[in-house]
């Protein structure tokens, strides 16, 4: 149980699904077993999303489906490692507020932890450091206002801002740094997905502000995920006519690839608009 309150404190959220992706444990019924324990003892909270099935919706029923309940550390918890281990309450990770119900951000959120799960393997299988994974459901660890403010959100003018899914990086063992802010999606609304790519082009191609955001001075990489190769095609030929996108060298920019291909591998074969696919390591480096 132990390495489960770990892995609590580091990534915020798990489920069942989860902790057997990490290693943890080998089953299920388990690692379920452990988190009731854990709950009674007021360790751990958890965060449950019950949907309509789209199928029942067609049929006119009210069939609701449960899914894997999204686990995290309790304050009372969260306090007691700051205060026993060597860990410290800031680089804990556990929801100030928590809401026991997610209505619309489940989905959305147990990916971005599998990508997270899966950028740390790729850090420690290349023997990388200085790794960083900063994610739009965790807060600013600097600021001191009450409203939530994402740790991925980028202050642009007229008081507006945007707040990337993620924004990672880490130095490989020749000493490059790596940035990549990544996108991850879970709906089929593809004018969303192109709206919002093309805020974060401009980001890209008109300020640092990914690479200040993340304290590391080096060109981000643009990485889009999708939970089909139907909705992939499409944001991909939207792009395309877009002349917005219009631009010399975005093909060694932006990338696309499927959500669970990236939960597997986090430098899995990824694809740009000009349909040529390369593995992250092959990307090479881009002069400043």
């Amino acid at each position: 149980m132990e390495a489960i309150l770990r892995a609590l404190a580091f990534y915020k959220y798990l489920t069942v699904s989860h902790i057997l992706r990490l290693g943890i444990s080998k089953s299920k019924d388990k690692s379920r077993k452990y988190f009731l324990i854990m709950m009674k003892e007021g360790l751990v909270g958890r965060q449950i999303h019950i949907a309509v099935s789209e199928s029942a919706k067609k049929k006119g029923m009210l069939t609701r489906n449960r899914q894997e309940y999204l686990w995290h550390l309790t304050i009372v918890w969260a306090k007691f490692l700051d205060n026993h281990t060597e860990l410290c309450l800031p680089n804990i990770r556990f929801p100030k507020k928590p809401n026991r119900r997610l209505k619309n951000d489940y989905f959305h959120r147990t990916s971005t932890v599998f990508m997270h799960i899966s950028f740390q393997k790729r850090v420690q299988k290349m023997n990388s450091i200085d790794d960083k994974f900063l994610v739009y459901y965790d807060q600013m660890k600097w600021t001191k206002k009450r409203r939530f403010e994402s740790e991925t959100r980028l202050e642009l003018e007229g008081g507006k801002h945007f707040s990337p899914d993620v924004i990672c990086s880490y130095t490989c063992k020749k000493g490059t740094p790596w940035i990549f802010c990544l996108e991850i999606y879970n709906g089929n609304k593809v004018h969303y997905v192109v709206s919002q790519l093309e805020k974060l082009f401009w980001i890209l191609d008109n300020t640092k502000k990914i690479e200040n955001r993340i304290g590391v001075q080096s060109i981000p990489y643009l990485l889009v995920t999708c939970e089909n190769e139907k909705l992939l095609n499409k944001i991909q030929n939207r792009i395309r006519q877009n002349r917005y996108f219009w631009v010399e060298g975005i093909e060694h920019l932006l990338f696309f690839n499927l959500d669970i291909n990236v939960w597997e591998d986090f430098e899995k074969w990824w694809v740009n608009i000009l349909n040529k696919s390369v593995q992250l390591s092959q990307l090479g480096s881009i002069e400043i």
